[in-house]
């Protein structure tokens, strides 16, 4: 069993092993801890800090726990451009409404970069908590990204975007035969492949109100909805 502050071990081989997460000017401490330990979870590359304040503080340490050599392996770039150098993919994560360039949804940022082959590399990139990434920076990215909000409070914690966004490249990687199996019950429309639609259509009413039926990951092709009567 691993003790409590022991590091873990290395990137995981499933997780974001060339996706970089890079903070622009993050303001505080325990933010930067957060996404420390959140590169940790999601076996991320590593963590960058463009033109961080003071951010070696006991608070950044003890919200990083579990990531302390995240954190000791951090890069410090003087600017944005700098920090991106190495990227092939960059993601400007944004809630800025820019005429003409509208942010797209996190989910197709993350396929773009699900598609990467492991030796191309890719970074997200994330501005400060109080006003986020200016427009100049944002057009240093080749891709900008929105995470959907609630209107009455749009603006995410740093570090909960930051969870959002490397959540949304994992669950893009994964293969769609890992997916749980979806549990449908009695008076739910269900897809099933269109090999087995006959089958299922002619096993009966009874038949289907007793069987649990688990629908496979549903895709853009090969899949037909059975109405219920």
């Amino acid at each position: 069993m691993r003790r409590r502050g022991q590091p873990l071990p290395g990137p995981l081989d499933d997780g974001l092993g060339n996706v970089r997460i890079v903070l622009v000017r993050p303001e505080t401490a325990a933010n930067v801890g957060a996404c420390a330990r959140l590169v940790r979870n999601t076996g991320a590359a590593g963590l960058d800090l463009v033109q961080p304040g003071d951010w070696r503080t006991v608070e950044c340490w003890r919200s990083g726990w579990g990531a302390q050599e995240v954190l000791e392996e951090a890069r410090v770039f003087p600017d944005l451009g700098s920090a991106l150098a190495e990227a092939g993919l960059t993601v400007a994560f944004t809630g800025r409404h820019r005429p003409g360039a509208a942010a797209e949804d996190v989910r197709e940022a993350a396929l773009a970069i699900a598609a990467l082959g492991r030796e191309e590399t890719a970074a997200l990139v994330f501005g400060p908590e109080t006003h986020g990434l200016s427009n100049r920076e944002i057009a240093l990215c080749g891709r900008s990204a929105a995470i959907p909000s609630h209107p009455g409070q749009p603006s995410y914690n740093l570090s909960h975007a930051v969870a959002i966004g490397a959540y949304e490249v994992m669950r893009a990687r994964r293969p769609r035969g890992d997916e749980p199996p979806r549990r449908v019950g009695p008076g739910t429309v269900i897809c099933i492949p269109k090999g087995l639609a006959h089958e299922i259509v002619t096993a009966g009413e009874e038949a289907l109100e007793c069987l649990v039926l688990y629908a496979p990951p549903l895709g853009p092709h090969g899949f037909v909805e059975v109405p219920r009567k």
